[in-house]
């Protein structure tokens, strides 16, 4: 009897996430992760620059011109063991001393 409780419960749950996953697809469609090729303008190809066949070309990734962290309060913990400073934009451990 055990057995059987067990494998209804398993197909039902199994069954719950592949609707719940196939309802939330409806219901938010622009959840989907979408690749976009790079619009670079480059020189035109040449046959050296030319992948070979069924190879795959992997886009290279660029760091964006200026990058900034946002900066939060900073709180300061002081114990008989360490010190530190922790930023409150995300809870970063900026600073740490031991004592």
């Amino acid at each position: 009897m055990d057995r059987k409780r067990f494998i209804a419960f398993l197909l039902i749950s199994v069954a719950v996430m592949i609707g719940w996953e196939y309802m939330m697809n409806m219901l938010y469609p622009d959840r989907q992760t979408r690749v976009k090729a790079p619009t670079t303008a480059s020189a035109p190809a040449t046959a050296a620059s030319t992948p070979a066949a069924g190879a795959v070309s992997v886009p290279e990734k660029t760091a964006p011109d200026s990058v900034s962290l946002v900066r939060g309060q900073r709180i300061s913990v002081k114990t008989d063991v360490f010190a530190v400073e922790i930023d409150s934009n995300g809870a970063d451990l900026r600073r740490f001393a031991p004592q």
